[in-house]
């Protein structure tokens, strides 16, 4: 299957202030990673096929924390234990971060179905040293993605934690530029967006096209990415990378659409 309605569509934000006008509005929290540089030799020409990876760079945590005590959330069963690993998250409250490794024990039922990609996210609202409320939020799979209002009926608790270097992070966690060709009578072809970690990936469903009709050679930026394509034929293009994904921050708002938008199955 080649394409379908799409009814939620991620989005990419680039670059975001330390202080992010949302901040002030509601209290909200916003999971933030840092692209870093590409270890690999970026400029080199290269072919690349339909559904290959053209550039791949590894995300950081803008903070990094570990848990000094285990804590649990009864109410919907999720629980992080001593020593995880917690990466920070944007908010106007004070300090908060989300843990990597979240488990959830609750049972399925005729009625219930557990809630899959929950974290426990933790607030240290006067910035003492010490996380005073614990909540769980929607944090995705793969890449740690949390976004949303922080709930009311958050459990209070006296937990303190430990900030670590971000580079200590466990797992590989990146942003990636994915070539794709829907063949069409307009010559278009694609770059998409990968984001993930721990062996799982996600996708933008928007993207970047260029026309394969050339003329050649023709730039094309892609996220802040610039490729210089020199040939396209039937199995793939050749190109070239002229510049890597910039070094800001990334992050992923979800909104809805009804756009029809080619996605891989």
């Amino acid at each position: 299957m080649r394409g379908c309605i799409v009814l939620i569509l991620l989005g990419l934000v680039t670059l975001i202030g330390p202080n992010p006008a949302w901040a002030e509005a509601r209290p909200t929290l916003l999971t933030v990673w840092r692209v870093q540089p590409p270890t690999d030799s970026s400029t080199t020409e290269r072919s690349v096929k339909d559904g290959e990876i053209v550039l791949k760079q590894s995300l950081l945590p803008m903070s990094l924390a570990t848990l000094d005590q285990s804590v649990e959330i009864s109410a919907n069963g999720l629980s992080v234990e001593a020593g995880s690993q917690l990466v920070q998250a944007l908010t106007q409250q004070g300090r908060a971060y989300c843990a990597l490794d979240t488990v959830s024990r609750a049972k399925a039922s005729l009625f219930v179905k557990p809630i899959k990609g929950l974290a426990i996210c933790l607030l240290d609202s006067n910035e003492d040293g010490r996380f005073d409320s614990a909540f769980g939020m929607p944090g995705g799979t793969g890449l740690l993605m949390v976004e949303g209002t922080i709930p009311k009926s958050a459990l209070s608790v006296d937990i303190p934690y430990t900030q670590r270097p971000v580079e200590e992070i466990k797992g590989d966690f990146f942003v990636a530029l994915r070539y794709e060709q829907y063949f069409n009578i307009y010559g278009n072809r694609m770059f998409f967006l990968d984001y993930g970690g721990r062996g799982k990936t996600q996708s933008l469903t928007n993207f970047v096209k260029f026309n394969a009709k050339g003329p050649f050679p023709q730039s094309v930026d892609v996220y802040g990415a610039r490729f210089t394509i020199l040939n396209a034929e039937a199995e793939g293009v050749a190109l070239r990378i002229d510049q890597p994904l910039l070094m800001k921050t990334f992050a992923v708002h979800s909104y809805t659409t009804t756009t029809f938008i080619p996605i891989r199955y």
